[in-house]
């Protein structure tokens, strides 16, 4: 596997950010969102990312297993 462009792997986040929450609730889609999820995991793991992108991806990480989609209000 070769690492995706820094561009795809925003998109991503954003993406799911976005629309994890309802792929999450439906049946169909939560196998998709559970590859996607493994992925990012999988690319932050192997591969040098640039720090905005790891950080990108684990806020997101985050958002799904720590807040159930729900963003933390700022303190």
């Amino acid at each position: 596997i070769s690492p995706p462009s820094n561009n795809y792997l925003e998109a991503c986040c954003r993406l799911l950010t976005i629309v994890g929450e309802r792929l999450e609730q439906q049946v169909k889609t939560k196998e998709y969102l559970e590859v996607a999820m493994n992925r990012m995991k999988e690319y932050k793991a192997k591969f040098k990312l640039s720090p905005r992108i790891s950080f990108m991806i684990q806020d997101l990480i985050e958002l799904r297993e720590k807040y159930h989609w729900n963003k933390p209000s700022p303190a």
